[in-house]
């Protein structure tokens, strides 16, 4: 989010550079004439290459996702002068900006962004254009009402002329406080955090599932059918996979709270394979079999009980939150692996238990 707050800052100062009017009224209407007036290559012209590079800003990827953003969060800009006031060689002049809700596009920002760092799945880019690709999908999905927000120019008078005073709380008042917004470390709450790190997983596929747990023979068969053991299990983890945030306290910067997580029956996957085995064992086919024969025989056996199987078990898994300064830190017990393979290690012990 400090990438989308340095744009911004670096727009409007760019936006901001007028002089030379009559009057402090006349130079402020001026130069907020250029935001109602924004049309893709003026953006462009504004958050060009070489301005960034002056001002010594780094991933200066400024694409048509940058520009588009930039232009539909602008889109229906407009204001009013309520007073000017001057004396020698000063002035301010109060305007009412009328522009869409910050605070609440700057909530669904954060959300996104949430949501993309604790993804897997998703490319972790991390340039200006990335960020703005997210900030303009949002714009085109939702909408806003619209706020009233006041911004204060100062201005003062140099060799005759008037120039504006261009500082970080003008450029922010401008934008409706989006660029406050972003910087409060408790726009999100901690539940919130934890939703959207934890809904990342309910649209997980199998193959997902396989890629996040590392499964490679996860029974440890050491047969050839073991990647299609692994698929099933990943399957059924996929199919039962749900999860509810309960028991929150907050404490200051730190929280607490518990992820009850529903998943696969491991120890009834085990009850049903065991028989399946035993069944086997009393045959002749069984005496006859090689080592290898039986490996494959025992993982058929085991696909086929977790592909059968349709019992589920609801375990809590802890979460504890920190806000460092910008925004709550989630951090998730280890037992959650462990959860997600339906008590897997503890299945293992009973059935191990009962041979």
């Amino acid at each position: 989010m400090k990438k989308i707050r340095n744009i911004l800052f670096l727009f409007l100062a760019l936006l901001l550079t007028g002089c030379g009017a009559k009057t402090p009224e006349k130079l402020v209407r001026s130069e907020l004439e250029q935001i109602k007036k924004l049309d893709e290559k003026t953006i462009r012209n504004f958050v060009s290459y070489q301005d960034i590079v002056q001002n010594k800003m780094r991933d200066t990827d400024v694409g048509e996702e940058t520009t588009e953003a930039v232009r539909l969060f602008f889109q229906n800009f407009d204001y009013s002068v309520l007073s000017t006031e001057s004396a020698d060689d000063k002035a301010e002049v109060i305007v009412e900006i009328r522009n869409l809700d910050s605070r609440s596009l700057a909530h669904d920002l954060c959300l996104s962004l949430t949501r993309i760092a604790a993804d897997p799945r998703a490319s972790q880019t991390d340039t200006m254009n990335s960020y703005f690709t997210v900030l303009r999908d949002i714009l085109k999905s939702n909408t806003y009402e619209t706020a009233r927000t006041e911004a204060h120019f100062n201005l003062i008078r140099q060799s005759g002329n008037w120039v504006i005073q261009t500082t970080d709380s003008l450029k922010d008042e401008i934008v409706g406080g989006l660029i406050s917004a972003l910087q409060d470390p408790y726009l999100l709450t901690p539940e919130e955090v934890a939703t959207a790190t934890l809904d990342v997983f309910t649209d997980f596929s199998p193959e997902d599932w396989i890629s996040y747990l590392d499964m490679h023979d996860v029974f440890a068969i050491g047969s050839e059918q073991s990647d299609q053991v692994d698929q099933s299990l990943a399957a059924r983890i996929a199919s039962c996979f749900q999860y509810k945030v309960t028991q929150l306290r907050v404490d200051h910067e730190d929280a607490t709270a518990s992820a009850d997580i529903t998943s696969l029956d491991m120890t009834s996957v085990l009850k049903a394979y065991r028989k399946k085995l035993l069944a086997y064992a009393e045959t002749t086919e069984s005496l006859r079999a090689s080592d290898s024969e039986i490996a494959d025989k025992s993982a058929g056996f085991l696909k086929e009980a977790l592909d059968e199987n349709e019992d589920t078990i609801l375990r809590s898994v802890p979460l504890t939150f920190h806000n460092n300064g910008s925004a709550w830190e989630m951090s998730i017990g280890e037992e959650f692996s462990e959860v997600l393979l339906g008590g897997s290690e503890d299945a293992l012990n009973a059935f191990h238990d009962n041979e």
